[in-house]
């Protein structure tokens, strides 16, 4: 059943009502060809019989009440028969008074199941009907059907008084009719009748099929204008000019196209827009429905968790199970949920709210964030607060505790008053310069501090430096090596802050040449290198040590203010000179680096502008 359905829905429109129409046309034309064979039967005898009584009342009324011979009967019949008339097919019979048969006549047709002869008629008159005689002869007018005889098929009987000149009964005409003889032009008008519908609906095959070409072509047009919506073309439109309700139709069609169009172009535009914002966000989204299927992943998300996006594998995109468990415990609870994550390392924070659109729970949106940065810069500070607690506290503990024995006059040797005088002053430009320090990069870093910028020669401020680090450790510990241009290189820089850049690396470079471990056993010399190279218009300037390195994880942070490494720059230093440089050369507009393995030294560079002439004097 299914089957023939479905080949049925296969077939055209167009087809589908030319076959409705000729179903309509068939339908009708049986059940009109039943009802009328089933009713017209009997209305159709109904009337022929009445016919025939009228017919029998006019032939009785027409046959002349002077008669007195068999043959004056028959001359009459033989003219009045002649007239087409139902009786023609019709028994005749007259009789007089004595019930003497004195003329009768004998259809001249052949029935369909036996032919009558007239004596059994005849006989069939003598022996049913003559009982009837006397109520005729009485004036009585008689009517009657006959089912029971001879001929097994029902017959109508009429008889009629025929009237003398004087007024009296004279004789009985009798008319016998079969009924069944009426079926067969029943029949042959059922046929006529037939076929004439079966004509008609022929003939109405062209009209049907004119009139369903013209319902089903704006149909089918208009089916393609929405097919064409189906695929995003919008700028197909359906033909307006059809009457009535096609019309109508095809209006309404380009109008939801017009509106279609506009809110898929800003949907798409939406989309886009939240695309753009997803794609540019450095946080990681990611939405998952209520069965922790993920259903939005952002690109920043799987660099997190080094992961793909996969979006059928959710242990694919991220690898922690206790991420799930929050999502799952959030979507349980419908609460905001905020943990923290250790991941290679990193440290990752996830906020995760539950979703929901008319107060129906959709899913959990979850944001994620590296703050690993975050923390080690909060624990920076934390260090360097008590760095500069400890730096601040130390020369004024010693201070403290040269004063008091001074104050109280314990010591009175002269030598060594001068002496602690001669400490507490260390001291105190100790914490000078510490506090000198803080403010300079407090100004540097408020934009405040401004100093004149002009032609530098970078290569006599390096020889000067080489040199007074050589007469300071004049127990020839110290080994600077410069390689550069051999002409002199001229920058576009402050003098002073260029030399208080160079001082910075190259204290640190000997501080942490110092600290390490082979050198201090085989009491190497310290080795530093410094070198110009020149790249496009500017010139980079390299300070290079052959200490213990900077590891991976703090060369990110060496610059950071107040950062100190946890390895061997803990005992060393406030952690404020790096952070000095990168600032001064940041209101240079240059940039600082930092190279190293971890292992084998680190080298530092910084980049100077060639000196041009024609350039702003102050920065």
């Amino acid at each position: 059943m299914s089957a023939m359905k479905n080949r049925f829905s296969d077939i055209p429109f167009f087809i589908r009502i030319v076959l409705l129409v000729l179903a309509i046309l068939v339908i009708s034309l049986i059940i009109t060809t039943v009802i009328y064979t089933v009713a017209s039967e009997e209305i159709f005898v109904t009337n022929q019989l009445e016919r025939l009584k009228e017919e029998t009342d006019m032939l009785a009324s027409l046959i002349p009440g002077d008669w007195v011979t068999r043959d004056q009967l028959e001359n009459f019949f033989d003219k009045a028969l002649q007239a087409e008339s139902s009786i023609l097919r019709s028994f005749i019979f007259v009789s007089d008074k004595l019930n003497v048969e004195v003329y009768s006549y004998a259809p001249a047709i052949r029935r369909e199941t036996q032919t009558v002869a007239k004596a059994d008629m005849d006989k069939f008159y003598r022996n049913n009907l003559s009982k009837h005689m006397r109520g005729v002869l009485a004036g009585q007018y008689i009517s009657l059907k006959n089912t029971d005889n001879e001929f097994n098929s029902d017959m109508f009987i009429i008889m009629r008084p025929i009237f003398s000149q004087y007024g009296d009964v004279q004789a009985v005409l009798t008319v016998c009719k079969f009924i069944d003889d009426y079926s067969g032009e029943l029949r042959t008008i059922n046929n006529a009748l037939v076929l004439t519908m079966i004509g008609v609906s022929l003939l109405m095959l062209f009209p049907i099929y004119r009139m369903s070409k013209s319902i089903t072509k704006p149909l089918l047009e208009i089916r393609d204008v929405a097919v064409a919506f189906g695929k995003g073309d919008f700028s197909v439109k359906a033909d307006e000019s059809y009457p009535a309700e096609l019309g109508q139709l095809s209006l309404t069609m380009n109008h939801l196209s017009s509106q279609l169009g506009k809110t898929i172009t800003s949907l798409t535009r939406e989309t886009n827009i939240l695309q753009g914002v997803l794609n540019s966000m450095n946080q990681g989204l990611l939405v998952v429905d209520e069965s922790l299927s993920p259903m939005i992943i952002n690109p920043a998300l799987p660099k997190f968790f080094k992961s793909t996006m996969n979006m059928n594998e959710k242990h694919s995109i991220i690898p922690i199970q206790a991420v799930w468990e929050d999502f799952e415990q959030c979507l349980s609870e419908q609460q905001y949920i905020e943990n923290i994550y250790e991941f290679q390392g990193n440290m990752i924070l996830c906020v995760i709210n539950p979703l929901k659109v008319n107060d129906a729970l959709i899913g959990a949106m979850g944001i994620f964030s590296d703050i690993t940065k975050e923390i080690r810069l909060e624990q920076t500070r934390r260090d360097y607060v008590a760095n500069v607690s400890h730096e601040l506290k130390t020369p004024l503990t010693g201070v403290m505790g040269l004063l008091a024995p001074l104050k109280d006059g314990i010591v009175t040797d002269p030598d060594k008053i001068t002496k602690y005088y001669a400490i507490m002053s260390n001291e105190l430009q100790r914490l000078n310069r510490l506090i000198n320090d803080l403010l300079m990069l407090s100004r540097l870093q408020s934009a405040s501090e401004a100093f004149a910028m002009d032609k530098v020669n970078l290569s006599a401020i390096i020889v000067d430096k080489i040199e007074s680090y050589h007469f300071t450790y004049e127990d020839n510990n110290l080994t600077i090596d410069f390689t550069g241009p051999s002409q002199p290189v001229l920058v576009y820089g402050n003098a002073d802050r260029i030399e208080q850049i160079l001082t910075i690396l190259i204290d640190n470079a000997i501080k942490f040449s110092q600290n390490s471990a082979d050198k201090k056993i085989n009491n190497e010399k310290i080795k530093i290198k410094i070198a110009i190279v020149k790249k496009d218009d500017k010139y980079i300037v390299s300070v290079q040590d052959y200490g213990t390195g900077i590891s991976k994880e703090d060369i990110e942070y060496v610059f950071e203010r107040f950062y100190k490494s946890d390895k061997s720059r803990s005992s060393a230093g406030s952690g404020l000179g790096l952070a000095i440089a990168r600032e001064t050369l940041k209101r240079m507009n240059e940039d600082i680096w930092v190279e190293s393995d971890g292992k084998s030294g680190s080298v530092f560079s910084f980049t100077l502008s060639e000196y041009k002439p024609n350039i702003d004097k102050v920065k």
